[in-house]
C-alpha cells in the first residue's frame, strides 16, 4: 500500500506491518468523511490462507488497525467501503456474503439476509441503495439503507427501551422513489396504523399493518393519496379510480400507532417529497396545480360512485318491501303502491345509467358499451396525471363540463327522492305500511 499527497509526484510505502508477504491488496477505499482515513481489504486465499484481512487508518497510513472482529475466520474479504452518509458505517464483501459494521469496523455482523452463499467481488453505496456484484450470481441491491444509517447503539445492543422506533424516511421522489417507512418493534403488537398527513395536517393516506412481533419492518407509501370511492363489480375504461392522486412536492408527516396488549404507542417523523430533478422545465407549483385539479376530479368520481351505491341500496329496499309487504296487492298492477314503486325505481335507474354503464359485467364489455359520467371523470384524471405538468386549459374545461353534467344527475336523484319517494311512501302509509327510510348518505367501506 502506497500513498501520495502531492498528486502522484512522490509515493510513500505505508503497507500495514502485519500484512503477510505475498498478500494481494484487493481494494483501498478512502473515507468520504475524514481526511487521511482509508480502509484496505486484502486476501491470501491463493496462499492457502482464507483468513479475513481488513485494516483502517486515520493518519494517511502512518498507523493501521486491523478490523476483522465478527467476520468468520475462513471468510476472506474482497472489498470494504464506507457509507457516503453515515461516517463509520462500513460494508464488506467477502467470499461468502456481505457484512456491516456500525462502529467503524470495531465489530462486524452479517448482512447477507436472503443472499445465497456467494462471493461478493465488489460493492458500492449508490445514494440510498447498497449494490453488490457477485461471482456468477448477478447483481443484487439492498434497497434503501436509510434505517441502517439511523440505528442506535441501544438498538444494536438489544437494550432499546422504546416499544416503537420510527426511522426518519429518506426523501421520496415523485414517480421515482416511494416513501419507505421503516420501524423497529421491541414487543409484539396486534396491529399498526400508519397515517401520512400533508403540511397542513390533512390526511393523505392511511393504512394498517400487523400483527407484528419484535423486529425491523418496512411499509411503503406509493406517494398517492386516497383514491375515489368505488362499488363492487365496477368496470371502467378510464382507469382505476381507487388509485389516488400523486402527492405534490412538499413536507409531510408520517405517524405510526401501535396497538398492543400493553397499550397504545405512537411515533412520528417528517417526510419530504420532491419532484423528479430531471424535469427541469416543470416547477413544484405546476405539480401542485395538477394535484389540486386531480383532487377535485377524484371528489367528483367519489360523488358519482357514491350515488350509484345509494341508488342500489334504495332500490334493494324497495324490492324487499314489495316482496314482503305487498303480497296481497302486488298482482294488482293498478295498485297505487305498485305504480309508485315502478315510477320511483324507473327514475332511479335513469340516474344510475347516466352515471355508470350498468351493462358492463367484465373488462371486455367496456369496449362494446358507451362510457358514462364516472368513467369519463376517471379517464380525465388518468389523462391529467399521465405526466408531470401543469393542467392545460382543456383539462380545466372538460372538468367543468363533466362537473356540470354530474350535478344535473345528482339533482335529478334528489328530486326523485323528494318527489317520487314521497309519493311511494304516501301510498305505503295509505295501505297501513311503514314508509321507506333513506339515509342521507350510505356508509362506504
Amino acid at each position: 500500500v502506497h500513498v501520495t499527497r502531492n498528486g502522484g509526484k512522490t509515493w510513500r510505502n505505508v503497507t500495514p506491518s502485519d500484512l503477510p508477504p505475498n498478500t494481494r491488496v484487493s481494494r483501498i477505499d478512502a473515507s468520504p468523511h475524514r481526511a487521511g482515513a482509508a480502509y484496505v481489504a486484502a486476501e491470501q486465499h491463493q496462499m492457502d490462507d482464507r483468513a479475513p484481512y481488513v485494516w483502517r487508518t486515520d493518519d494517511y497510513g502512518a498507523t493501521w488497525t486491523r478490523i476483522v472482529d465478527g467476520i468468520a475466520p475462513n471468510d476472506f474479504v474482497r472489498v470494504v467501503r464506507e457509507d457516503r452518509v453515515r461516517a463509520g458505517l462500513l460494508f464488506a464483501g467477502t467470499e461468502h456474503g456481505v457484512y456491516v459494521s456500525f462502529d467503524n469496523g470495531a465489530q462486524w455482523r452479517s448482512l447477507s439476509l436472503n443472499l445465497p452463499d456467494v462471493q461478493v467481488s465488489d460493492l458500492v453505496v449508490e445514494q440510498r441503495d447498497l449494490v453488490i456484484a457477485t461471482h456468477g450470481r448477478s447483481f443484487w441491491v439492498l434497497d434503501n439503507i436509510t434505517p441502517l444509517r439511523q440505528l442506535t447503539a441501544a438498538t444494536l445492543a438489544g437494550t432499546e427501551t422504546r416499544a416503537l422506533q420510527l426511522f426518519e424516511p429518506a426523501r421520496a421522489i415523485r414517480r421515482v422513489y416511494a416513501a419507505d417507512i421503516d420501524y423497529q418493534l421491541t414487543a409484539r403488537v396486534d396491529s399498526m396504523r400508519i397515517d401520512v398527513t400533508d403540511g397542513d395536517g390533512r390526511s393523505a393516506r392511511s393504512w394498517r399493518d400487523g400483527p407484528r412481533g419484535p423486529g425491523l419492518y418496512r411499509s411503503s407509501w406509493d406517494l398517492r393519496y386516497t383514491g375515489a370511492t368505488v362499488f363492487p363489480g365496477i368496470v371502467l375504461e378510464g382507469g382505476d379510480p381507487r388509485r389516488g392522486m400523486w402527492a405534490p412536492p412538499g413536507r409531510y408527516q408520517v405517524r405510526l400507532t401501535a396497538y398492543g396488549t400493553t397499550g397504545v404507542v405512537r411515533a412520528a417523523q417528517p417526510l419530504t417529497v420532491v419532484r423528479d430533478p430531471r424535469l427541469t422545465d416543470v416547477t413544484a407549483e405546476d405539480l401542485r396545480a395538477q394535484f389540486a385539479l386531480a383532487q377535485r376530479i377524484r371528489d367528483k368520481e367519489s360523488a358519482a360512485n357514491e350515488s350509484v351505491i345509494r341508488i342500489r341500496a334504495i332500490r334493494e329496499q324497495v324490492r324487499v318491501r314489495m316482496a314482503r309487504d305487498t303480497i296481497g296487492i302486488a298482482r294488482n298492477m293498478s295498485s297505487p303502491i305498485v305504480d309508485a314503486a315502478a315510477l320511483f325505481v324507473r327514475n332511479l335507474n335513469d340516474v344510475e345509467q347516466a352515471i355508470y354503464q350498468v351493462k358492463n359485467q367484465s373488462p371486455k364489455d367496456k369496449i362494446a358499451f358507451p362510457i358514462r359520467l364516472n368513467d369519463r371523470l376517471t379517464g380525465l384524471r388518468s389523462n391529467l396525471e399521465s405526466g408531470d405538468e401543469r393542467p392545460t386549459a382543456a383539462h380545466q374545461r372538460v372538468y367543468l363540463e363533466l362537473s356540470h353534467e354530474l350535478d344535473v344527475q345528482l339533482g335529478n336523484l334528489e328530486r326523485t327522492l323528494q318527489r317520487d319517494l314521497v309519493r311511494l311512501n304516501n301510498a305505503l302509509r295509505a295501505a297501513g305500511l311503514a314508509p321507506i327510510v333513506v339515509a342521507e348518505r350510505v356508509p362506504i367501506s
